[in-house]
């Protein structure tokens, strides 16, 4: 009887034990699969971001075509002379290595500290690719598109081997467009009240309004933006400038309503959003 008794209790702790290391394997595996479902849904935002700033620069560069028209027919027509006079029989081939010298050059630029070059690939036809080879050529700004003479533009289409390319895709053109849009000039004293430090408490959670990401974040404690107030006073000056120097895309800080946001956190209260963002259910937490 004792005998039987022991072994019943030895069954009973095998069993439980058996149980138990069972239950801790399914509470890892939930908790992987929780963590991994996470991990989707940040990639998944963070690619959805992405895509929607590349539609709103995408939108940007139409409607700055749409608004310049006669720049753009102007590029056009040139655009249409050059394959012209590419296709014609009695042409010289613009593009014979023969004829190209290095007084053909673009002129050489050379990035100041902090300076920003501009986002090269707005301009239909550069890629990442391009975008690197021309700023290894110096070539950062949309004026110096713009400026290409047809030597600098046989220069770079035989440097790059892709003849006719740059007349073909109308890179000049594009340029003209964006340096015109951009001929509002940005002044210093449109620059937003910012900070050498964050005050006596610390930083506030920047993440907390809607559309700022972490990298968004640094950015901003970098420039010396730290605190939801220094965001809610900010003028529509001040948006242009932080547009400007921050490369965000045009009207970004408007559509996500980044002054509203933050006068209601600056006031202690909360938004949807914080909300969510508080009980780690976006992805920048």
């Amino acid at each position: 009887a004792e005998k039987a008794e022991a072994d019943r209790l030895v069954e009973e702790k095998r069993i439980t034990a058996e149980k138990a290391e069972a239950d801790r394997l399914a509470k890892e595996k939930q908790l992987a699969e929780e963590a991994e479902t996470k991990r989707i849904a940040a990639e998944k935002a963070e690619a959805d971001r992405l895509a929607e700033e590349k539609r709103i620069v995408a939108e940007k560069t139409e409607a700055k075509s749409s608004n310049t028209g006669a720049i753009a027919a102007a590029a056009g027509i040139t655009s249409l002379a050059a394959a012209t006079a590419n296709n014609s029989p009695n042409s010289s081939d613009n593009n014979n290595a023969d004829d190209i010298s290095d007084h053909m050059r673009p002129a050489r630029q050379r990035l100041k500290p902090n300076q920003k070059s501009d986002d090269l690939k707005v301009i239909n036809g550069i890629g990442p690719v391009i975008e690197g080879s021309l700023n290894d050529e110096g070539v950062y700004f949309y004026q110096q598109i713009a400026d290409f003479t047809d030597e600098n533009a046989h220069w770079v289409d035989n440097h790059m081997a892709f003849p006719g390319r740059i007349h073909r895709e109308d890179w000049i053109g594009q340029a003209k467009v964006l340096v015109g849009d951009n001929s509002a000039s940005i002044t210093d004293d449109m620059k937003p009240t910012l900070l050498s430090k964050p005050g006596a408490g610390g930083a506030e959670d920047l993440k907390r309004i809607k559309g700022v990401g972490k990298v968004l974040e640094k950015r901003l404690h970098k420039l010396g933006i730290y605190h939801y107030d220094q965001v809610a006073e900010l003028t529509d000056a001040n948006i242009l400038w932080l547009t400007d120097f921050v490369s965000f895309p045009e009207g970004r800080i408007d559509a996500e309503d980044w002054v509203g946001q933050a006068r209601t956190l600056a006031e202690g209260k909360r938004t949807d959003y914080s909300d969510r963002f508080d009980s780690g259910e976006t992805p920048y937490k």
